[in-house]
């Protein structure tokens, strides 16, 4: 096995995308923090090496403990790597002095038993043709006799299932969750999905609303891959036209209970070098489609927090200060039937959009 060296996002791409295992990966942290990407680069690299496999991390001398607008403390590197890390590697250097820690991973918490895909459904005949194609996509996987795979559908308590059936689903594959919660004044959907989670029989866990449909490769793909909590990209389609939707946010700060200090950003805003983009803002995770791992971000939704209260931004919060990494898996390709706006933009919309890219890039938006 091989030595890496991460000094740039190029090489955290290679090594998200990567199936090799090396010997040693070297972090270069002072670049990644320069970009707040040090947790992208801690956990990729630990997810790219085997149980006793070398990780060095090169930052800044300590100088003090206070907070720099323009330096990052050898505390504060110690402090993500204990957050995100934890307790799945061993220190065997840690030299202040000359800002190098070195670590060796000591067990692999990343080992799935298997998928839960869940759909929430609120039960109202408009939604029976959107949850039909979502539910066949499902029941459409590759792999499914290998993979240990449950597909549950979250719905009101005395919904009678037929209703699917009649359109060509088989029902005898879906397992119904019934669970009722609160809609007036305040919508508490957390409930419904807290629901699935709790319930679910596999460390995977996939929550969509019911007007997402998926590829055929998505089981296969989740069962495989390592991750605490992501997001796959989404798609809405026009004619023969597609366009981005909501799976992946950014936003100036994860305290929303005050004035926002940079505009929030998803779908068209969104960049194919996302990590490029992180430097001003944090990720979020949209909603469409989330997707935890129970064993490495135990975390539910906060059922005081109702839709539309930014409840996605809430427990995406809670995670990234638990020490989880939030991922955008841009590869996995789901498709949004119905839309909440018109994703085509006309001549003065574009022209908008193209300056407010121009400014966001530069952080003067």
């Amino acid at each position: 096995m091989d030595q890496f060296q991460v000094k740039s996002s190029k090489d955290l791409y290679h090594l998200k995308q990567s199936d090799n295992s090396y010997s040693e990966i070297i972090l270069d942290a002072k670049l990644l923090h320069q970009n707040n990407l040090l947790r992208y680069g801690l956990k990729y690299a630990l997810w790219n090496l085997p149980v006793n496999g070398k990780l060095t991390i090169n930052t800044n001398p300590h100088l003090s403990f206070g907070f720099k607008k323009d330096y990052i403390d050898f505390w504060q590197t110690s402090l993500e790597i204990g957050n995100s890390l934890k307790n799945q590697v061993s220190i065997t250097e840690f030299n202040k002095k000359k800002g190098i820690i070195s670590l060796v991973k000591n067990q692999e918490l990343y080992k799935n038993n298997g998928v839960t895909l869940g759909v929430v459904f609120s039960g109202i005949k408009e939604e029976v043709e959107v949850i039909t194609i979502a539910l066949k996509s499902l029941l459409s996987q590759e792999g499914m006799d290998e993979i240990p795979h449950e597909i549950v559908l979250c719905g009101p308590k005395g919904y009678d299932l037929s209703t699917f059936q009649e359109k060509g689903v088989d029902i005898t594959k879906v397992k119904f969750l019934a669970c009722d919660f609160p809609t007036s004044p305040r919508i508490i959907i957390t409930i419904k999905k807290n629901a699935i989670i709790n319930q679910a029989k596999y460390n995977i866990v996939s929550i969509s609303h019911g007007r997402i449909s998926f590829p055929s490769y998505y089981l296969k793909e989740l069962f495989k891959r390592k991750f605490d909590l992501i997001t796959p990209k989404v798609i809405a389609k026009k004619g023969d036209k597609e366009f981005p939707f909501l799976d992946i946010g950014l936003i100036g700060s994860y305290d929303i209970y005050k004035t926002a200090v940079k505009r929030s950003i998803s779908g068209p805003f969104i960049k194919k070098d996302y990590l490029s983009q992180f430097k001003y803002r944090v990720p979020y995770i949209e909603g469409s489609v989330t997707v935890f791992n129970k064993e490495t971000c135990p975390i539910l939704y906060n059922e005081n927090v109702a839709w539309g209260e930014a409840e996605d931004v809430e427990i995406s919060a809670r995670a990234y200060y638990d020490g989880a990494l939030l991922d955008y898996f841009d590869d996995l390709i789901c498709q949004t039937n119905t839309m909440k706006y018109d994703p085509e933009l006309n001549f003065k919309a574009q022209l908008k959009h193209n300056i407010l890219s121009w400014l966001i890039d530069r952080g003067l938006n």
